[in-house]
Protein backbone atom coordinates (compact mmCIF):
# COMPACT_ATOMS: atom_id res chain seq x y z
CA UNK A 1 0.00 0.00 0.00
CA UNK A 2 1.16 3.63 -0.88
CA UNK A 3 2.72 6.13 1.22
CA UNK A 4 2.00 9.29 0.36
CA UNK A 5 3.75 12.52 2.73
CA UNK A 6 1.40 15.54 1.51
CA UNK A 7 2.78 18.75 2.88
CA UNK A 8 1.09 22.19 2.50
CA UNK A 9 3.80 25.11 2.57
CA UNK A 10 2.15 28.07 4.33
CA UNK A 11 3.65 31.56 4.55
CA UNK A 12 2.39 32.20 8.08
CA UNK A 13 1.03 35.79 8.86
CA UNK A 14 1.65 36.34 12.78
CA UNK A 15 2.15 40.29 13.11
CA UNK A 16 -0.86 42.06 13.48
CA UNK A 17 -2.15 44.73 10.83
CA UNK A 18 -1.17 41.11 8.40
CA UNK A 19 -4.72 41.07 7.61
CA UNK A 20 -4.73 42.69 4.17
CA UNK A 21 -5.74 40.93 0.63
CA UNK A 22 -1.90 40.30 -0.22
CA UNK A 23 -1.17 38.30 2.73
CA UNK A 24 -4.58 36.28 2.20
CA UNK A 25 -2.95 35.28 -0.87
CA UNK A 26 0.04 34.24 0.24
CA UNK A 27 -1.89 31.48 2.16
CA UNK A 28 -3.34 30.04 -1.32
CA UNK A 29 -0.83 27.81 -2.96
CA UNK A 30 -0.55 28.77 -6.49
CA UNK A 31 0.14 25.18 -8.26
CA UNK A 32 1.01 21.84 -6.27
CA UNK A 33 4.20 19.33 -7.29
CA UNK A 34 4.20 15.29 -6.36
CA UNK A 35 7.38 13.62 -6.09
CA UNK A 36 7.78 10.29 -6.65
CA UNK A 37 10.55 8.55 -4.79
CA UNK A 38 11.81 5.32 -4.93
CA UNK A 39 10.85 2.50 -2.26
CA UNK A 40 14.07 3.71 -0.22
CA UNK A 41 12.43 6.53 0.84
CA UNK A 42 13.42 10.35 2.51
CA UNK A 43 16.10 9.11 5.02
CA UNK A 44 18.49 6.86 3.09
CA UNK A 45 21.27 9.64 3.71
CA UNK A 46 22.01 9.35 0.07
CA UNK A 47 20.09 9.74 -3.53
CA UNK A 48 16.72 10.33 -2.31
CA UNK A 49 17.83 12.88 0.45
CA UNK A 50 19.54 15.49 -1.53
CA UNK A 51 16.61 15.56 -4.28
CA UNK A 52 14.43 15.88 -1.32
CA UNK A 53 16.41 18.88 0.43
CA UNK A 54 16.62 19.93 -2.91
CA UNK A 55 12.69 20.84 -3.02
CA UNK A 56 12.67 21.86 0.80
CA UNK A 57 14.94 24.76 0.24
CA UNK A 58 12.95 25.01 -3.00
CA UNK A 59 9.47 25.51 -0.86
CA UNK A 60 10.38 28.64 0.36
CA UNK A 61 11.39 30.35 -2.82
CA UNK A 62 7.90 29.86 -4.67
CA UNK A 63 4.42 29.59 -3.44
CA UNK A 64 3.24 25.90 -4.18
CA UNK A 65 1.97 22.83 -2.38
CA UNK A 66 4.12 19.34 -2.46
CA UNK A 67 3.45 16.00 -1.98
CA UNK A 68 5.53 13.00 -1.28
CA UNK A 69 5.00 9.89 -2.63
CA UNK A 70 6.63 7.14 -1.27
CA UNK A 71 6.02 3.30 -2.80
CA UNK A 72 6.24 0.24 -0.94
CA UNK A 73 8.27 -1.58 -4.47
CA UNK A 74 9.35 -0.55 -7.61
CA UNK A 75 5.70 -2.10 -9.02
CA UNK A 76 3.85 -0.12 -6.88
CA UNK A 77 5.72 2.97 -8.46
CA UNK A 78 5.53 2.44 -12.10
CA UNK A 79 1.74 1.52 -11.01
CA UNK A 80 1.47 5.30 -9.59
CA UNK A 81 3.09 6.60 -12.64
CA UNK A 82 0.88 4.96 -15.32
CA UNK A 83 -2.04 7.05 -13.27
CA UNK A 84 -0.57 10.17 -14.10
CA UNK A 85 -2.88 10.88 -17.21
CA UNK A 86 -6.16 10.73 -14.58
CA UNK A 87 -3.64 12.86 -11.61
CA UNK A 88 -6.29 15.44 -10.24
CA UNK A 89 -4.70 18.77 -8.42
CA UNK A 90 -7.29 20.57 -6.51
CA UNK A 91 -4.80 23.58 -6.42
CA UNK A 92 -4.54 24.24 -10.50
CA UNK A 93 -5.34 21.61 -13.54
CA UNK A 94 -1.72 21.48 -14.56
CA UNK A 95 0.42 19.70 -11.85
CA UNK A 96 4.60 19.35 -12.19
CA UNK A 97 5.15 15.62 -11.23
CA UNK A 98 8.43 15.03 -10.82
CA UNK A 99 10.09 11.30 -11.07
CA UNK A 100 13.36 10.37 -8.94
CA UNK A 101 15.58 7.31 -10.28
CA UNK A 102 16.53 5.77 -13.17
CA UNK A 103 14.76 2.61 -12.08
CA UNK A 104 11.32 4.54 -13.43
CA UNK A 105 12.22 5.01 -16.79
CA UNK A 106 10.05 2.28 -18.42
CA UNK A 107 7.29 3.73 -17.27
CA UNK A 108 7.40 7.22 -17.90
CA UNK A 109 8.74 5.77 -21.62
CA UNK A 110 4.93 3.85 -21.26
CA UNK A 111 3.09 6.89 -21.01
CA UNK A 112 4.26 7.45 -24.08
CA UNK A 113 3.84 11.39 -23.86
CA UNK A 114 0.06 10.84 -22.11
CA UNK A 115 0.07 12.96 -19.22
CA UNK A 116 -3.10 14.32 -19.22
CA UNK A 117 -2.37 18.69 -18.32
CA UNK A 118 0.71 17.77 -16.22
CA UNK A 119 4.10 18.05 -16.69
CA UNK A 120 7.12 15.66 -15.94
CA UNK A 121 10.39 16.18 -14.64
CA UNK A 122 12.55 13.13 -14.82
CA UNK A 123 15.63 12.92 -12.51
CA UNK A 124 17.99 10.29 -13.84
CA UNK A 125 15.54 8.83 -16.09
CA UNK A 126 16.04 8.67 -19.84
CA UNK A 127 12.50 7.81 -21.61
CA UNK A 128 12.33 8.68 -25.08
CA UNK A 129 11.68 12.44 -25.15
CA UNK A 130 8.33 13.81 -25.54
CA UNK A 131 6.74 17.30 -25.29
CA UNK A 132 5.77 18.09 -21.57
CA UNK A 133 8.49 15.72 -20.50
CA UNK A 134 11.97 17.40 -19.16
CA UNK A 135 14.08 14.47 -17.95
CA UNK A 136 18.02 15.50 -16.52
CA UNK A 137 21.05 13.33 -15.80
CA UNK A 138 24.25 14.05 -14.37
CA UNK A 139 28.00 12.95 -15.91
CA UNK A 140 30.20 12.08 -12.47
CA UNK A 141 33.26 11.14 -14.34
CA UNK A 142 35.08 14.41 -13.27
CA UNK A 143 33.90 14.50 -9.25
CA UNK A 144 34.35 10.97 -9.13
CA UNK A 145 37.96 11.34 -10.31
CA UNK A 146 38.97 14.10 -7.83
CA UNK A 147 37.53 12.28 -4.93
CA UNK A 148 40.00 9.30 -5.86
CA UNK A 149 42.91 11.60 -6.47
CA UNK A 150 42.50 13.11 -3.65
CA UNK A 151 41.70 10.10 -1.03
CA UNK A 152 44.21 8.25 -2.80
CA UNK A 153 47.09 10.32 -1.09
CA UNK A 154 45.44 10.40 2.42
CA UNK A 155 45.48 6.55 2.48
CA UNK A 156 49.09 5.64 1.32
CA UNK A 157 49.85 3.25 -0.17
CA UNK A 158 46.26 3.55 -1.32
CA UNK A 159 44.86 0.25 -2.16
CA UNK A 160 41.21 1.11 -3.47
CA UNK A 161 38.06 -0.82 -4.07
CA UNK A 162 34.04 0.40 -4.92
CA UNK A 163 31.58 -1.42 -3.02
CA UNK A 164 28.29 -0.72 -5.38
CA UNK A 165 24.63 -1.44 -5.06
CA UNK A 166 24.31 -3.66 -7.71
CA UNK A 167 26.20 -3.78 -11.16
CA UNK A 168 24.56 -1.01 -13.03
CA UNK A 169 25.38 0.98 -16.08
CA UNK A 170 24.28 4.19 -14.29
CA UNK A 171 27.33 3.59 -12.15
CA UNK A 172 30.33 3.04 -14.67
CA UNK A 173 31.00 7.12 -14.74
CA UNK A 174 31.37 6.82 -11.21
CA UNK A 175 34.21 3.43 -11.18
CA UNK A 176 36.18 4.80 -13.80
CA UNK A 177 36.40 8.33 -12.85
CA UNK A 178 37.75 6.56 -9.08
CA UNK A 179 39.17 4.26 -10.44
CA UNK A 180 41.24 6.73 -13.02
CA UNK A 181 41.95 9.16 -10.21
CA UNK A 182 43.13 6.52 -7.52
CA UNK A 183 45.95 5.60 -10.33
CA UNK A 184 46.92 8.91 -11.08
CA UNK A 185 47.83 9.42 -7.45
CA UNK A 186 49.91 6.30 -7.79
CA UNK A 187 47.94 3.92 -5.52
CA UNK A 188 46.19 0.68 -7.19
CA UNK A 189 42.44 -0.77 -7.75
CA UNK A 190 40.62 -4.00 -7.00
CA UNK A 191 37.83 -4.93 -9.21
CA UNK A 192 34.05 -3.76 -7.82
CA UNK A 193 32.51 -5.58 -5.57
CA UNK A 194 28.96 -5.47 -5.28
CA UNK A 195 26.18 -5.63 -1.96
CA UNK A 196 24.00 -7.37 -4.25
CA UNK A 197 22.33 -8.58 -7.98
CA UNK A 198 19.54 -6.07 -8.19
CA UNK A 199 18.18 -2.36 -7.15
CA UNK A 200 17.74 -3.82 -3.56
CA UNK A 201 21.62 -3.63 -3.15
CA UNK A 202 20.55 -0.16 -2.56
CA UNK A 203 18.54 -1.01 0.46
CA UNK A 204 20.89 -3.73 2.26
CA UNK A 205 22.89 -1.86 4.53
CA UNK A 206 23.66 -4.87 6.99
CA UNK A 207 24.67 -6.91 3.86
CA UNK A 208 26.75 -4.58 3.16
CA UNK A 209 28.28 -4.22 6.49
CA UNK A 210 29.63 -7.69 6.06
CA UNK A 211 30.72 -7.30 2.71
CA UNK A 212 32.98 -4.44 4.00
CA UNK A 213 34.00 -5.87 6.99
CA UNK A 214 35.39 -9.21 4.23
CA UNK A 215 36.75 -6.27 2.00
CA UNK A 216 38.84 -3.73 4.94
CA UNK A 217 41.56 -5.81 5.33
CA UNK A 218 43.67 -5.55 2.42
CA UNK A 219 41.50 -2.66 1.23
CA UNK A 220 42.30 0.91 2.81
CA UNK A 221 40.05 2.95 0.36
CA UNK A 222 36.26 2.11 -0.81
CA UNK A 223 34.29 4.13 -2.87
CA UNK A 224 30.61 3.63 -1.43
CA UNK A 225 28.23 3.50 -4.20
CA UNK A 226 25.33 2.05 -2.33
CA UNK A 227 22.67 4.74 -1.93
CA UNK A 228 21.30 3.45 1.39
CA UNK A 229 23.30 0.76 1.91
CA UNK A 230 26.07 2.98 2.07
CA UNK A 231 24.88 3.72 6.10
CA UNK A 232 26.48 -0.08 6.15
CA UNK A 233 29.67 1.10 4.83
CA UNK A 234 30.57 3.56 6.45
CA UNK A 235 29.93 1.60 9.57
CA UNK A 236 32.05 -1.15 8.76
CA UNK A 237 34.41 1.58 7.97
CA UNK A 238 34.15 3.20 10.92
CA UNK A 239 33.98 0.38 13.24
CA UNK A 240 37.28 -1.35 11.44
CA UNK A 241 40.28 -1.23 14.24
CA UNK A 242 42.96 -0.21 11.69
CA UNK A 243 42.24 3.20 9.84
CA UNK A 244 40.35 2.91 6.64
CA UNK A 245 38.81 5.75 4.94
CA UNK A 246 35.25 5.87 2.36
CA UNK A 247 34.42 8.01 -0.17
CA UNK A 248 30.57 9.12 0.16
CA UNK A 249 27.73 9.90 -2.46
CA UNK A 250 24.21 11.77 -3.75
CA UNK A 251 24.84 13.61 -0.41
CA UNK A 252 27.08 14.52 2.00
CA UNK A 253 27.87 11.53 4.34
CA UNK A 254 30.49 12.76 6.39
CA UNK A 255 28.50 13.35 9.44
CA UNK A 256 28.01 9.45 9.26
CA UNK A 257 31.80 8.62 9.67
CA UNK A 258 33.66 12.12 10.88
CA UNK A 259 37.01 10.30 10.76
CA UNK A 260 36.18 8.14 7.85
CA UNK A 261 34.84 9.58 5.21
CA UNK A 262 36.89 11.77 2.55
CA UNK A 263 33.93 13.82 1.14
CA UNK A 264 31.26 12.70 -0.97
CA UNK A 265 30.81 12.82 -4.61
CA UNK A 266 27.12 14.61 -4.90
CA UNK A 267 24.92 16.50 -7.78
CA UNK A 268 23.49 19.08 -6.94
CA UNK A 269 19.85 18.69 -6.96
CA UNK A 270 18.66 22.32 -5.73
CA UNK A 271 19.89 24.29 -8.62
CA UNK A 272 17.89 21.67 -10.93
CA UNK A 273 14.82 21.77 -9.04
CA UNK A 274 14.59 25.02 -8.67
CA UNK A 275 15.10 26.33 -12.41
CA UNK A 276 12.19 23.42 -13.32
CA UNK A 277 10.20 24.81 -10.49
CA UNK A 278 10.64 28.47 -12.08
CA UNK A 279 10.50 27.24 -15.46
CA UNK A 280 6.69 25.43 -14.35
CA UNK A 281 5.43 28.48 -12.67
CA UNK A 282 6.20 31.22 -15.16
CA UNK A 283 4.54 28.78 -17.48
CA UNK A 284 7.66 27.86 -19.53
CA UNK A 285 8.53 24.71 -18.75
CA UNK A 286 10.85 23.18 -21.31
CA UNK A 287 10.85 19.91 -22.59
CA UNK A 288 13.62 17.94 -23.26
CA UNK A 289 16.77 15.58 -22.09
CA UNK A 290 19.73 17.74 -20.19
CA UNK A 291 23.10 16.72 -19.23
CA UNK A 292 24.40 18.73 -16.16
CA UNK A 293 28.14 17.81 -15.15
CA UNK A 294 31.06 19.36 -13.22
CA UNK A 295 31.70 21.92 -15.56
CA UNK A 296 28.20 23.42 -15.87
CA UNK A 297 28.52 23.45 -11.65
CA UNK A 298 26.00 20.85 -11.12
CA UNK A 299 28.15 17.66 -9.52
CA UNK A 300 31.08 18.51 -6.82
CA UNK A 301 33.25 16.58 -4.80
CA UNK A 302 32.55 18.25 -1.03
CA UNK A 303 35.13 17.40 0.54
CA UNK A 304 35.09 16.07 4.58
CA UNK A 305 37.72 18.79 6.28
CA UNK A 306 38.24 16.87 9.56
CA UNK A 307 39.59 13.91 7.08
CA UNK A 308 41.57 15.51 4.48
CA UNK A 309 42.50 19.06 6.79
CA UNK A 310 43.82 22.18 4.88
CA UNK A 311 43.42 20.09 1.14
CA UNK A 312 42.28 22.06 -1.08
CA UNK A 313 41.07 20.85 -4.86
CA UNK A 314 43.18 23.56 -6.94
CA UNK A 315 41.67 24.78 -10.24
CA UNK A 316 44.23 22.77 -12.00
CA UNK A 317 43.02 19.56 -10.68
CA UNK A 318 39.21 20.52 -11.56
CA UNK A 319 40.71 21.13 -15.44
CA UNK A 320 42.07 18.15 -15.51
CA UNK A 321 38.98 16.26 -14.31
CA UNK A 322 36.52 18.17 -16.24
CA UNK A 323 39.18 17.51 -19.42
CA UNK A 324 39.42 13.90 -18.89
CA UNK A 325 35.87 13.59 -18.35
CA UNK A 326 35.03 15.57 -22.13
CA UNK A 327 37.53 12.73 -23.43
CA UNK A 328 36.32 9.76 -21.66
CA UNK A 329 32.72 10.51 -22.70
CA UNK A 330 34.11 11.17 -26.48
CA UNK A 331 35.24 7.71 -26.21
CA UNK A 332 32.19 6.14 -25.32
CA UNK A 333 30.41 8.11 -27.29
CA UNK A 334 28.24 9.89 -24.87
CA UNK A 335 26.17 13.61 -25.18
CA UNK A 336 28.18 15.94 -22.76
Amino acid sequence: MKRSLAILFFIIVVASGCNNEEDLYKLVPEFEVFVLFPSEGIGDRSFVDGVYEGIEKTTHQFNFRVNYIISDSLEAGKQWISRIPKLESDVAPEALIIVVGSQFTDAVQNLNGHYGDHFVLGLETTAVEQEKLAQVTFHTYAPSYISGYISAQNATPCKAMVVAGFDAPFLTEYIDGFNQGVLDAGGSVSPPEFVSSGFSGFEMPDSAYRLTNRLLPEHNLLFALSSGSNQGIINATRDFPEQRYVVGVDADQSWMGLTVVTGSVIKLFDLVVFDYIDQFSGGNFSSGNVVRTMEDGSTTFLMNDKVLGDVAVHEELIKTAIEKEIKYLKSSDQDF
